[in-house]
């Protein structure tokens, strides 16, 4: 893979659109492009390109000639307004010194004080300098020197002095990008820097329409021919030509931060397509290695069986055991002299208080009060709760309306009721996530604490949905859990019980096996895992001071619940984990106005769910800068990212179509020794996972409300097929929307606004 560094992409001589150029040089291996502007009005052309294009990458900047009728105060407020509109500008440039006959011209002294400007600009935005130094070493590097202490990142773009001038920029951490004028024959004092440069301190670029190389020159010059620059320098540094690929291809993802971004959110999708379509290139390539590996496959899916199984018996009983227990009173006698950690401990047990933040959209007023009363039935007094609604702007004179009445007089029963509205079109936040109105909500409610003189570290902050009803012991529980544990501050807290009783029986068959899977499954990884690689999920609670030290969730991302367990784990180093408890809250299955709506609903839910593997490359591009978290443990995520990500969503469909794929591409494949009792000894493997789902339907029907009783014998009696109903399930719904999500995320399309599922009453 090839990337160039440096290329402009919109040109009248072409005579071809952005997208036509950058697709032709794809064929020649160049996947990525970093378009260069040079003026404001091409910063804003360059915004435009780099969104329109996913592999395209954009800079803003001011040529020193360029823009000459403007003051640096416009064009700072331009350049600043693009760059904040756009996640895809990776760069500031190409600015700098321009000493030539260039009519018309910006002095000398102004030249100075636009890159000084522009300089200070990608600082404060962490954006690399693309700089542009024609006949202007000694000023370009005095300038550049001043910001050596200020983690300031720059490439000396089209680089054109000798070796001792390129010296200079690399003791500033400056990259020196090569051109095609690396080719030209009477050059020969850059193919010495080219041999000469570091390995990990070169780019490669075309500077296209201009400095065509060696061969073609006198034409147009064009991204794809950034292949023959690498060729050059291939053979000036004596490295194979895939080793400078991928030198110059890494080098450019370290500067530009945003293309490490890039290429992770890509990695998830080629891994996943690849995998899927394994049985078809294998099937032809290499038989052999297919059949092992469906063999495999099969293996471990009966053994995730099986200890999934253990998991769901260990914590069924761990909640029945936890239900026993009169959590208020242990609470009570708990002796606080005695509890570990003094230093993460509120000042007293009478000191101690909760902030349940919850987020709201336009949930009918059934749905709320629910939720509400199940706030109201603490065994936990309430008076030391502060209950906090935030509230889209769009709804919010009604669901406002509905909470105040819900509450009513009651109000005096808690510590606090804080209403807030999260006004919509805040730029660069998501659309149709949580994470903005729970931000939102979260800093004002800790702005008014902070007003009224509160201790922060009194606090535990839990944040729920809209129509999660908790069971009466379930802050009791977890004030308990919270006051024993070590370390507050490097743990969060979750139930392992998400229950989907509040419609579980009105919902569609397909809606209820996927809210099961969800109870099932989280019963079951919890228990088995004990909160090791486990990130936080819908539910989920930390010290107050956790959330104000992660800086609340990002507002940029379709994604809440992963996220702020991400936010947590990094600014504690990795030092951070989950406990959990088995005290229950229930939650509304999907459901929807019709039969066929309930499906499309749970679909497009999924759908954003699966968007959650936008954790994948925010977690990966982290471990790669933080240095104090253990290899171990980067290590055990990475391998969880591929199972849960990659694995796990597509080992269904090639146990059940596999063999089928590989002997429709090669029939020959029957009549071979190794693949002859394949589908006979997948089918008895199989056969016997089944067995698993027997204690899995008994275990399930004893977390969930009773059947209705109006239900006619016939009804309840498919209930208990609905557990071999979860292969359906796996093969549809726990498949499609993930893959989609990947390969749109492949693909470069973002999903900015994404589905907020109604709820029904």
């Amino acid at each position: 893979m090839l990337v160039d560094s440096h290329c402009h992409l919109k040109d009248s001589r072409y005579g071809k659109s952005p997208f036509e150029i950058a697709e032709e040089s794809k064929s020649e291996g160049v996947s990525l492009f970093i378009n260069i502007a040079t003026s404001l009005e091409d910063s804003s052309e360059s915004s435009k390109i780099c969104s329109d294009i996913p592999y395209v990458y954009g800079t803003v900047g001011i040529y020193p000639h360029s823009d000459l009728g403007e003051s640096n105060d416009v064009l700072l407020y331009g350049l600043e307004k693009i760059i904040d509109g756009n996640p895809k500008i990776v760069g500031v440039g190409e600015c700098g010194i321009d000493i030539s006959d260039h009519t018309p011209k910006r002095e000398m002294e102004e030249q100075t004080k636009l890159f000084e400007m522009q300089v200070e600009l990608a600082v404060k935005k962490g954006l690399p300098v693309i700089i542009h130094n024609r006949n202007g070493d000694d000023s370009v590097l005095e300038i550049i020197s001043r910001y050596k202490n200020q983690e300031l990142k720059a490439v000396a773009h089209c680089f054109s002095s000798g070796w001792d001038v390129a010296q200079k920029f690399l003791d500033l951490g400056v990259y020196l990008s090569f051109s095609g004028m690396i080719t030209y024959p009477s050059r020969e004092d850059l193919r010495e820097v080219v041999a000469k440069v570091p390995d990990d301190m070169f780019l490669l670029e075309t500077d296209s329409p201009w400095l065509p190389p060696q061969g073609h020159r006198g034409e147009l010059n064009y991204p794809k021919y950034v292949k023959i620059v690498a060729e050059k320098v291939s053979q000036v540094k004596e490295k194979p030509y895939l080793t400078v690929a991928s030198l110059s291809t890494t080098n450019a993802c370290r500067l530009h931060d945003k293309l490490v971004h890039r290429v992770l959110e890509m990695s998830l999708g080629v891994m996943t397509w690849t995998l899927l379509t394994s049985p078809i290139w294998l099937g032809v390539l290499y038989p052999p290695a297919i059949v092992y590996m469906l063999t495999l496959f099969t293996v471990y899916w009966s053994y995730l069986a099986a200890k999934h199984s253990f998991g769901l018996f260990l914590g069924y009983r761990k909640y029945k055991e936890e239900l026993k227990v009169d959590w208020a009173d242990e609470f009570s006698k708990l002796e606080f002299s005695a509890l570990p950690d003094p230093a993460t401990l509120p000042e007293s047990k009478e000191a101690m208080r909760h902030l349940v933040l919850i987020p709201a959209v336009n949930e009918p007023a059934g749905v709320l009060r629910e939720s509400i009363e199940s706030i109201f039935n603490q065994t936990f007094d309430t008076k030391k709760i502060t209950l906090v609604y935030t509230i889209e702007e769009k709804y919010s004179e009604e669901t406002e309306k509905s909470i105040r009445e819900i509450v009513g007089e009651r109000v005096n029963l808690l510590e606090r009721l804080l209403i807030f509205v999260h006004p919509r079109g805040i730029a660069g936040e998501a659309i149709g996530a949580a994470a903005a109105n729970r931000t939102w909500g979260a800093k004002h409610a800790v702005e008014v604490l902070k007003n009224e003189g509160a201790n922060i570290r009194n606090f535990v902050f839990s944040t729920i949905d809209a129509d999660h009803v908790l069971n009466p012991q379930y802050i009791s529980r977890l004030s308990h859990l919270y006051l024993m544990t070590e370390r507050r501050d490097n743990h969060y807290y979750s139930t392992a019980v998400h229950l989907f009783n509040n419609n579980l029986w009105r919902v569609p068959v397909m809606m209820r096996i996927e809210a099961n899977a969800v109870t099932m499954g989280s019963l079951s990884d919890w228990s088995a895992s004990k909160g090791a690689l486990k990130d936080s999920f819908s539910s989920y609670s930390a010290s107050l001071q956790t959330l104000i030290d992660a800086d609340y969730w990002d507002v940029t991302l379709g994604v809440d619940d992963t996220i702020f367990y991400w936010r947590a784990f990094f600014v504690r180093d990795g030092d951070f984990d989950g406990i959990p408890h088995y005290i229950p809250y229930s939650a509304d299955a999907v459901e929807g106005s019709s039969f066929i709506d309930s499906h499309v609903r749970l679909y497009r839910q999924l759908l954003r769910w699966g968007w959650g593997a936008i954790d994948f490359p925010l977690s990966m591009k982290e471990f790669m800068k933080n240095k104090n978290i253990a290899a171990s443990k980067k290590f055990g995520w990475l391998l969880k990212h591929i199972e849960r990500r990659v694995i796990l969503i597509n080992i269904v469909f090639l146990i059940t179509f596999g063999f089928g794929l590989v002997t429709l591409v090669n029939p020959y494949v029957k009549q071979s020794n190794f693949a002859y009792s394949l589908p006979d000894i997948m089918s008895l493997i199989l056969t016997i996972t089944l067995v698993f789902l027997i204690p899995a339907t008994i275990l399930r029907m004893g977390l969930v409300t009773p059947m209705p009783k109006k239900w006619p014998i016939w009804r309840k009696f498919f209930v208990l097929l609905e557990g071999p109903l979860i292969m359906l399930n796996l093969l549809t719904y726990s498949f499609f929307p993930w893959v989609q999500a990947q390969t749109k995320m492949l693909l470069g399309h973002k999903m900015k606004d994404l589905y907020h599922t109604p709820k029904v009453r």
